[in-house]
């Protein structure tokens, strides 16, 4: 189980975070997945104060088609804060993931971010021009897997960074990397100046379940009573994107049953760029050597649909089931 004490692995790091009740704002980079979600409930059983919070959410498709997300992603985001009564901001680079993959002499696009009042802010869009038409590799940040950088983490650094509200620390910014995921998520600090950190504004990033097993992160879920992403429950063992590029075979055959419209579309563009997302493998290749999770019709509904209705906190006397989707590694990262 978690414990509050488990903070002093980022206390004593070489990078030490203040008391938490000091930070002006604690900002949760929130995706809908299992750490991300351990992240909230630790900071309340810390003692974080709900008006500290905020959940942040960056739109890897920006605001247009779903296309490599889940179709419910962002509306079980906003029903998981209001559950919760915390804030939720979105942020997006403009055309999303399809635009980035497209680049062919162009500047990146623009990032757009949900204000405190309602407002939308612009920033960004500056660079060199770059020709990409490429799907992100299936290696880490440096070697070519642009998908995070460019559509969540720098999202979130621009709306940081020209959102007046945030001009002031200090600022705590949390995200859900595990040590055990992978070898190299195993070196990440505990704590770290965050790259929005300056002279000026004390910023400070947090790997919040870091030193968590997956069983206490399913463990700490449990004991708040949250109905996770229901791609859980369709057996994917991780909420990032539905056809994320880490999908192992299994994942892949289960992307063609759900949705075959678009894998297909996927099939075609590796076919176009004329380079697979996995080496010497095509989509197509993986998905015929996997085989396809049990996926019962009501629960792909909820999947792909765009609204999300059901409590995220069990009612009193609904019993919490682990879902299928639990320890299955299905993938990646690195």
């Amino acid at each position: 189980m978690c414990q509050p004490s488990l903070f002093d692995s980022a206390a004593t790091s070489k990078h030490s975070l203040l008391p938490l009740s000091e930070y002006r704002k604690i900002i949760i980079s929130f995706s809908g997945g299992k750490d991300s979600t351990a992240c909230v409930l630790r900071c309340l059983d810390l003692g974080v104060r709900p008006d500290q919070l905020e959940l942040w959410h960056q739109d890897v498709d920006g605001r247009e088609e779903p296309f490599m997300d889940w179709p419910v992603t962002p509306a079980y985001c906003r029903a998981f804060a209001a559950a919760f009564g915390l804030p939720l901001r979105f942020q997006w680079r403009v055309g999303g993931f399809v635009r980035e993959m497209f680049r062919e002499q162009t500047k990146t696009a623009p990032v757009r971010f949900e204000r405190a009042d309602g407002t939308i802010g612009e920033a960004g869009g500056e660079g060199p021009l770059v020709t990409r038409l490429l799907w992100p590799q299936v290696a880490g940040i440096r070697n070519g897997r642009w998908c995070t950088p460019k559509l969540k983490i720098d999202v979130a650094a621009v709306a940081l960074n020209n959102d007046p509200a945030y001009a002031e620390g200090p600022l705590l910014f949390v995200t859900g990397e595990r040590w055990d995921e992978s070898t190299p998520r195993s070196k990440i600090p505990a704590a770290e100046p965050h790259r929005c950190h300056t002279s000026r504004r004390r910023v400070d990033h947090w790997h919040g379940a870091c030193d968590l097993k997956e069983a206490d992160v399913w463990e700490l879920i449990r004991r708040h009573r949250v109905r996770v992403h229901p791609a859980y429950y369709l057996g994917w063992g991780r909420v990032s994107c539905l056809a994320c590029i880490f999908g192992d075979y299994n994942q892949w055959a289960s992307v063609r049953e759900l949705v075959p419209a678009l894998f297909d579309r996927i099939a075609g563009y590796e076919q176009r760029f004329g380079k697979t997302i996995k080496q010497r493998l095509s989509v197509v290749n993986q998905a015929d050597r996997g085989e396809a999770f049990a996926m019962p019709v009501e629960l792909r509904a909820k999947a792909l649909s765009t609204d999300y209705t059901d409590p995220i906190l069990l009612p009193d006397g609904e019993e919490w089931v682990l879902p299928p989707g639990a320890f299955r590694r299905c993938g990646g990262p690195t």
